[in-house]
């Protein structure tokens, strides 16, 4: 999501539940200070180990601060989560938990977001009127249990996903591509071709690859946070498998959830 999304969001939010919106809106851009430090994008700044460092820095010289960039720092996780990209929730575990909605770049999930935001700024007296009839227990309740329910309901959804994968081999793939297209598989193959490199509007860094089995081959579009293999690799690796781009570059393994080297 981009940085306006994210600022709306967690200002909606801090708004409606009267919480500092300074530590909001600091809460809600901190994760992407990865841009700045040089830190691969959606891995240790997303994380729950880096929220736990926040939360120490600031928790005993502020408290009401420190809950309002903790509500921000949600918010911006959350909506990352359902990006395509994901993030590495359990760094330095290397996988990206995700419920693989939309690309982080696209339009329409940002402008849905942002009107959403201000359909709830705009509404806050109201809303706030009516929060206050049920407490501000509950309402705290509500809203951890709004951020942080689908925020790690996210980890065992991204098991589950990997559980359905199909465990394939790239022969069977080309030659059954309308059966697999689009669908998520696990293959074993050599990497079989040197790196290539893309960076996204969106500031996404993925490694492009040729992956090799038994003369055939398909080519990998991976984050280049899972690493950098090289020619002769024998490796597995987890993605959605797609025939739509054969004109142009032929069969692909896209969307990858899982990498390793054997």
């Amino acid at each position: 999501m981009n940085l306006l999304t994210h600022v709306l969001f967690g200002l909606a939010i801090g708004e409606v539940l009267n919480l500092e919106l300074a530590g909001v809106i600091l809460g809600s851009v901190l994760p992407d200070f990865d841009y700045l430090i040089g830190i691969t994008h959606r891995t240790f700044t997303h994380s729950l180990l880096f929220i736990l460092l926040i939360s120490l820095i600031f928790y005993k010289k502020d408290k009401r601060f420190s809950t309002s960039l903790l509500i921000g720092f949600a918010s911006h996780l959350l909506l990352d989560a359902f990006t395509t990209q994901g993030i590495m929730l359990l760094y330095p575990l290397n996988n990206f938990y995700s419920y693989n909605l939309f690309d982080s770049s696209s339009t329409a999930p940002n402008l849905l977001v942002i009107i959403f935001s201000l359909i709830i700024f705009l509404n806050k007296d109201v809303i706030q009127h009516k929060l206050s009839r049920i407490g501000s227990r509950k309402v705290r309740l509500f809203t951890y249990s709004f951020l942080l329910i689908p925020l790690f309901a996210v980890i065992p959804y991204y098991y589950w996903i990997i559980s359905q994968c199909a465990s394939s081999s790239i022969p069977e793939l080309l030659a059954g591509a309308s059966e697999y297209e689009g669908k998520c598989v696990s293959i074993n193959a050599l990497v079989c071709s040197e790196n290539d490199y893309y960076s996204s509007s969106a500031g996404t860094d993925y490694v492009i690859f040729d992956a090799c089995s038994d003369n055939d081959s398909l080519t990998v579009w991976m984050l280049d946070s899972f690493g950098s293999p090289v020619i002769n690799d024998n490796i597995t690796i987890i993605g959605i498998f797609t025939s739509k781009f054969y004109e142009t570059s032929g069969y692909e393994l896209y969307k990858i959830m899982g990498f390793w080297k054997n």
